[in-house]
């Protein structure tokens, strides 16, 4: 109804859903009838010689109008949507992460100990000399934090980190559907 359509054909569209569209219309790539709606919403708003903006979204919503330039954008806008989710789900995993390992650091000090003999990197390990101790060069973070945590990960905490990879993948699944 805010889109110009009237109240009743809004009310008949919104009950009949799918059942609104022409029956030869193709129906490919889409499974939302809302999106559907929406895109077919965004036509009207692109559209300059229109009269009657409630009856070009019936009709449209009807026949399948599309416009590939606006489709395009619209895609782009839902790919760059999906990239900013994705962005975000990566940063809290990497939070999580990060807090589980200084936990288990906290809780048992020696896996910090056991890591820090497994570094492989030499800049790392000579920026691990340049410390006093190594709780100081995990605590100050850089390069030092970011192998031993490597390390951690992989070796000594993978079972402590399993549930928040999986609920990670979990998620991450549903974003790209």
């Amino acid at each position: 109804m805010q889109a110009g359509v009237a109240r009743r054909e809004a009310i008949k569209i919104a009950h009949q859903a799918w059942g609104v569209v022409e029956a030869e219309v193709v129906m490919d790539g889409y499974r939302d009838f809302q999106v559907y709606v929406d895109e077919k919403i965004g036509l009207a708003q692109q559209a300059t010689h229109v009269r009657n903006v409630g009856g070009f979204i019936v009709q449209a919503i009807r026949e399948n109008y599309q416009d590939p330039v606006f489709q395009a954008r619209l895609e782009e806008r839902k790919e760059q949507e999906r990239e900013a989710m994705l962005n975000a789900l990566a940063s809290e995993l990497s939070e999580k992460r990060s807090a589980l390992l200084r936990q288990a650091v906290r809780t048992h000090p020696e896996l910090l100990e056991r890591a820090a003999e497994r570094i492989q990197s030499r800049f790392a390990r000579e920026r691990l000399a340049r410390y006093d101790s190594l709780q100081a060069a995990y605590r100050d973070g850089g390069m030092v934090t970011a192998e031993i945590n490597e390390i951690l990960a992989e070796e000594f905490c993978s079972e402590l980190l399993a549930p928040v990879y999986a609920a990670y993948e979990a998620e991450k699944k549903q974003i790209l559907e």
